[in-house]
């Protein structure tokens, strides 16, 4: 009888042992650095879709690029921060303390014909309206095509702008034709998703050119445009940490679009626009479905370096210093 009750108690020590054991694994700093709730912010638009699956983060927020940029440049900024790479560099080198982690958007954009144009063809003269003056899409049309098309270039201020010219062929920002309503506009530079949204509604509306083939076959490097810039407030493994979940997120959504709508399944389509700057999760599945369209990816920003100060250099940015990236 004695020797069974110092097995039990034996046993019992062992079953202690092992459920301190499963306690302290249960504290280790790797389970507390996966469950770590990151506060975020990211346009609306192309890159917000990698996020999908942070809806319910309440530190999780999209805006306007610039009301987002100022938030690199101080200090109290989100510890994730996804801005287009330009700006983030030269928030950088100006002192933000931020590292350039990962770029999440390869271009988005094109030049679509809104079918006025008999020819076929975009000649100089042609109306052509490009949206972002001085920004990304104007600097990396005349990249690609110079000063040929200036004479008849018309500004919009932004995407949403672009997107009525396209669709009705004019442009009621151009005081000179104000109240013209015949269409006249030929050509459109556009983004994804306003692209495919366009096309929903003339079926006129057709695609001249791929801008990042024109780019890739000029530059020999891939395009750039929206990074994640991590804050240093984060330890190497918070931010090693976010990578690896992100990069899962965004290559699940490619292999799998549909998952976008189920996992905004529970908002409205005016709450998917207003979080996300798409018309609603159909969309945003449809344009990833396009070939990936709207040119969503992961890379790490050091491993891709080349490419990153290749487009740069369009600006006038100088060559990176290894510095400025996670790695």
């Amino acid at each position: 009888m004695k020797k069974l009750l110092v097995i039990l108690f034996c046993l019992l020590l062992l079953v202690g042992c092992g459920a301190k054991q499963e306690e302290k694994k249960e504290e280790t700093p790797e389970e507390k650095t996966e469950e770590k709730v990151y506060s975020i912010a990211v346009p609306a638009g192309a890159p917000a879709l990698a996020f999908y699956d942070e809806i319910e983060n309440p530190t999780f927020a999209t805006g306007d690029a610039k009301s987002i940029l100022p938030e690199l440049k101080g200090e109290n900024g989100s510890e994730v921060i996804v801005i287009d790479t330009v700006n983030g560099i030269k928030a950088l080198n100006g002192g933000a303390d931020y590292q350039l982690a990962a770029t999440i958007t390869f271009g988005n954009f094109y030049i679509a014909a809104t079918g006025h144009d008999e020819d076929g063809s975009m000649d100089p003269g042609d109306y052509v309206v490009v949206f972002s003056q001085g920004a990304t899409p104007d600097l990396v049309f005349h990249y690609l095509y110079g000063d040929v098309y200036d004479e008849n270039l018309h500004y919009v201020t932004a995407v949403s702008d672009a997107t009525p010219c396209l669709v009705k062929g004019v442009n009621i920002f151009d005081e000179e034709k104000a109240g013209v309503e015949d269409p006249y506009v030929d050509y459109v530079f556009i983004a994804e998703p306003a692209l495919t949204a366009a096309s929903k509604q003339n079926e006129n509306i057709s695609v001249y050119a791929d801008v990042q083939k024109l780019y890739a076959e000029k530059s020999g490097q891939s395009m750039i445009q929206a990074s994640v810039f991590l804050s240093n407030k984060l330890t190497d493994e918070e931010k090693e940490a976010f990578l690896v979940k992100l990069e899962g997120s965004v290559n699940a959504l490619l292999e799998n679009p549909d998952l976008f709508a189920e996992k905004t399944a529970g908002l409205s389509d005016e709450e998917v626009k207003e979080i996300f700057g798409v018309p609603n999760s159909t969309l945003a599945g449809a344009v990833i479905k396009k070939n990936n369209a709207i040119g969503l990816g992961f890379k790490r920003a050091y491993e891709n370096k080349d490419a990153i100060d290749a487009f740069v250099s369009i600006f006038g940015v100088e060559k990176t210093g290894e510095e400025i990236y996670f790695h």
